[in-house]
Formats: structure tokens, sequence, C-alpha cells
């Protein structure tokens, strides 16, 4: 059975790529919803194609856990009771981000995935991170002020 990862996913053309971005706005700062929303859907995804197909029930129930876990925590965070809190939340989902990464070059290497999954995989989460970290930043300079 071929599967793509990021078969119907709203919002994904075949590379991976986003068709559509939409910006929730949470304490001045704006997350890229449907950007996490994908790659939690593309984590669940490999988790039953690494199940099914590869009979592979550690490493996948690890990158489930990780990946499924930022969009958990940057949704919590958009319901927080302060900036700190709201920032709290976008540090966890910034360290699961990492973890997610970390499994994915896991799965890679041992060729539970091919390059081109795993770097199409790895390419969200460097996106992913690279909002957050921009986020975070600006809730704590304007915290600042």
């Amino acid at each position: 059975e071929h599967l793509t990862l990021n078969q119907g996913v709203p919002g994904s053309s075949p590379d991976g790529a986003p068709q559509y971005v939409r910006k929730r706005q949470v304490f001045g700062h704006f997350l890229h919803y449907f950007k996490y929303i994908d790659l939690c859907a593309r984590i669940v995804k490999l988790y039953r194609y690494l199940v099914k197909t590869k009979h592979e029930t550690v490493l996948s129930k690890q990158i489930l856990r990780s990946g499924t876990s930022i969009g958990a925590n940057i949704n919590e965070a958009q319901y927080g009771n302060s900036k700190a809190d709201f920032i709290a939340k976008l540090h966890i989902a910034l360290k699961e981000t990492a973890e997610t990464e970390y499994w994915l070059h896991i799965l890679e290497k041992s060729d539970y995935l091919d390059q081109n999954m795993a770097s199409s995989m790895l390419n969200d989460c460097l996106e992913i991170k690279r909002i957050l970290i921009a986020s975070i930043n600006t809730a704590k300079t304007s915290m600042d002020k």
C-alpha cells in the first residue's frame, strides 16, 4: 500500500507546501493556524503508516505524542490567562517541535522514512519553530514595555 503523508490534508499541495495560511490573533500576535494543524495531521498519518506498513510501534508512538503536542500547546496558548501563560505554552510547543525533529531524523536514519518524506516534514517543523520563536520574542518584548 502506497501512502502519501500529506494526502487529504486541507491546505497542502502534493509537495507538502501549504496552499493557504489563516492567521489567528492572540495577545496581538499572529500564529499561522493551518501550518501547525497540517503538521499535526501529517504526524497522525505518519503514525498510521509506520504502524500499518512498517509494523513499527515504539518510535511511532513517540513522534505521535510530540508531533500532536505542538498543536495542542499552541491551541492552549491562545486561551492563556496571561501573556506569561501564553509565552510558557509557546515554549512548550517549541520544545515539542524540536523533539519531533529529533524523531524524524531517527526515523529517516533507521530507514523507516525516505529522505523526501523526512525532509518535507522537517521543513514544516523548521517553519513552525521560526513562527514560534518570533511569537515568543514579540510577546516578551511587549511584556517589557
